[in-house]
């Protein structure tokens, strides 16, 4: 289903005032966005797993996690802890539920355990899920943790927010711990309007975006290069900084403050791979 991104907008406003109740019920039980489809197993996915192959970390930490947990799920392995976290409450034990069958039934998953509570999620896969924390700022103490995955998270962060939290990454991280990351550079609302483009959102100056730029479906536009800069500020060695997804179109009228100058910033997803230095 196609849907206009002005119209959509209009309804973002509405939740902006109702609240993200009223959100959360809407994409469950009338939009059904909240619905766990996994055909195949995600890029990001595959990325993350290489990654903790690779490091094999006992601990890790994830913000910005989500209601199904499926990306965890499938990484979930014998001896790794995975500690989640939420700027608000998100987890639906039921759509949980649905990734493990989905998981189960392509064979992506050792354990098929379903979940009814907090304590069976520790129990069975090794996860913890706590919310609200905010990421700036948490309790947990230096060195607890010696990976941070993330996927198509930090394009939703403020600027000033997400230069806090990887200034918290750093010190909870262990030194020549890792970050993991994929990050989603495209124009959200083309996920759902196929009459503009991915790079729709750079067309537009401060001013006009922010009446399109709600606190439910935040955007921060950033290229690829303002990300290495904010990491390599943060002091992270940066291992790989991958620019990928090209747009097919460009738009003509883009706006030059939100550009780098360099080709990535027409690219609409990055993969990066950071070490705690």
């Amino acid at each position: 289903m196609n849907i206009s991104w002005t119209l959509k907008s209009r309804a973002l406003s509405l939740f902006d005032l109702i609240g993200r109740d009223a959100l959360y019920f809407t994409q469950k039980y009338i939009t059904k966005r909240s619905a766990v489809e996994i055909t195949t197993i995600p890029r990001p996915w595959k990325f993350h797993k290489e990654n903790i192959e690779a490091y094999r970390p006992r601990s890790l930490i994830e913000f910005g996690a989500g209601k199904a947990l499926g990306q965890n799920l499938y990484l979930s392995r014998p001896g790794l802890r995975q500690q989640l976290v939420d700027l608000n409450p998100m987890l639906d034990l039921s759509l949980v539920n649905d990734a493990i069958a989905l998981l189960t039934a392509q064979a992506a998953l050792k354990s098929s355990n379903p979940v009814h509570s907090l304590e069976d999620l520790k129990l069975h896969y090794g996860i913890s899920y706590d919310a609200p924390i905010d990421m700036a700022a948490t309790d947990f103490a230096d060195s607890s943790f010696d990976i941070c995955i993330s996927t198509n998270t930090l394009e939703h962060i403020p600027v000033t927010a997400l230069e806090a939290i990887m200034r918290e990454l750093r010190r909870v991280l262990k030194p020549g711990g890792v970050i993991s990351a994929q990050i989603d550079y495209s124009d959200h609302y083309a996920h759902t309007d196929h009459s503009i483009t991915k790079l729709n959102f750079l067309r537009f100056s401060e001013p006009q975006w922010k009446k399109h730029n709600h606190r439910f479906f935040f955007q921060n536009r950033l290229r690829h290069n303002h990300y290495r800069r904010i990491f390599a500020e943060a002091g992270f060695e940066i291992l790989q900084a991958q620019a990928i997804k090209p747009s097919k179109t460009i738009p003509q009228d883009l706006i030059s403050e939100q550009l780098t100058g360099d080709d990535s910033d027409y690219c609409t997803a990055g993969l990066w791979l950071l070490r705690n230095a």
